[in-house]
């Protein structure tokens, strides 16, 4: 398998780009490609994504839209559509809603017999 992939910032806008290729034990290939963008303003983000394969099934097509919320530096809510079609009359359409918490951006959560100060933005735990 084959992928090359690449993501490029333009201010508030994200532009991205997927595209892979496996060949087959036949050595017949398949391939697949996908587009993103993402423009962010304040606190909210827009995104959208369509592509197209025949990797895992023939003739199959994606489109997503999405809206993120981001509460703080370690918490967003979010939404999204995504619709999928394929070969053989397959389609399916998706839409989900939730939260992501990211503790690589400063979210602690105490252990057990610990408590959280508070100092700024600054969390710190210590022990109680």
């Amino acid at each position: 398998m084959q992928r090359l992939a690449g993501q490029y910032n333009i201010g508030p806008v994200q532009v991205g780009a997927l595209f892979e290729e496996q060949e087959k034990a036949d050595g017949s290939t398949q391939d697949g490609w996908m587009a993103s963008a993402a423009y962010s303003i304040n606190r909210w983000t827009a995104k959208a994504q369509y592509g197209q394969s025949d990797v895992v099934v023939a003739d199959a097509e994606t489109y997503s839209l999405g809206l993120d919320y981001k509460l703080s530096s370690a918490a967003k809510v979010f939404g999204f559509y995504t619709d999928e079609t394929a070969a053989d009359d397959y389609d399916r359409s998706y839409f989900g809603i939730g939260t992501e918490f990211n503790s690589e951006a400063g979210f602690d959560v105490p252990s057990p017999g610990e408590r959280v100060k508070d100092r700024g933005k600054l969390r710190q735990v210590g022990q109680l």
